[in-house]
């Protein structure tokens, strides 16, 4: 699950940085300080689906805004390989 969680990370690390490049975004970043909207959260949820396999709830945002507990929660929800 740490695995699962640290690609997470990568992933949503990398997702935000490319809608907010005026600001640092790390796994410690809560989104909603960087400025994130729900507009911004639909495209980053669209594209971790598309691009990464990853199926992130839209609610899942809003109780997580930390990159690191958002990825947490879903690596708890993807299964165990």
């Amino acid at each position: 699950m740490e695995a699962d969680q640290s690609r997470i990370e990568e992933i949503l690390v990398e997702q935000w940085s490319q809608l907010l490049p005026e600001v640092t975004v790390t796994a410690e970043s809560n989104i909603f300080e960087l400025g994130a909207h729900s507009l911004m959260i639909g495209r980053v949820a669209s594209r971790c689906r598309a691009r990464h396999g990853l199926d992130l709830e839209f609610a899942a945002f809003f109780e997580h805004p930390v990159i690191r507990d958002l990825a947490r929660s879903a690596a708890e929800q993807v299964p165990a390989s």
